[in-house]
């Protein structure tokens, strides 16, 4: 039972060089805590922000108008009037809904009109805002060919809500 011998060489720590109490074994006995502190106040807030629908409504209002957008585009391209001034009503509508947290049972003209008086928005924006829906409503009920065209609806919506997110912007400011 005899050990084999070390060839290798080794260093000897002079005396009083100890990772105990060094500022390494500090950072190393800290990094977790502040990372634990870090997390509970994330965390907290992100339930605080969960808990406020009508912010998080408000928050998400722009995401969901652009999928309905995308979604009227498709229809668009496939010819689809019906369907396309649907989801351009649809996506209006839901959009103020949520941004202008009107609850969707008091959504009328004048409820925009007046929310957009009280959020100070440009009075321009809501009368076209009031234009492209009544295009929309036109062109779905009225019998015969609608007098705007698909894509200057389609468009105009999209610069409406562009324009609707900066004028809030500067008016939170």
């Amino acid at each position: 039972d005899v050990r084999f011998l070390i060839t290798k060489t080794f260093s000897l720590k002079p005396i009083g060089s100890v990772f105990f109490a060094s500022p390494l074994f500090f950072l190393f006995l800290f990094i977790p805590l502040l990372l634990f502190a870090l997390f509970i106040v994330i965390w907290r807030r992100r339930i605080k922000l969960h808990s406020d629908t009508a912010l998080l409504r408000n928050r998400k209002a722009d995401r969901i108008a652009q999928k309905r957008l995308k979604t009227a585009k498709n229809l668009m391209d496939k010819n689809d009037e019906p369907g396309f001034y649907t989801e351009i009503s649809k996506a209006l509508w839901g959009y103020i809904s949520d941004k202008l947290n009107i609850p969707t049972a008091r959504l009328s003209s004048g409820s925009v009109q007046q929310a957009f008086e009280n959020q100070q928005i440009d009075p321009a924006l809501a009368a076209d805002f009031l234009k492209i829906l009544d295009n929309c409503e036109f062109a779905r009920f009225a019998p015969g060919k609608p007098d705007e065209k698909m894509d200057s609806i389609f468009q105009g919506s999209l610069q409406l809500i562009r324009n609707i997110e900066k004028n809030l912007k500067i008016s939170s400011f």
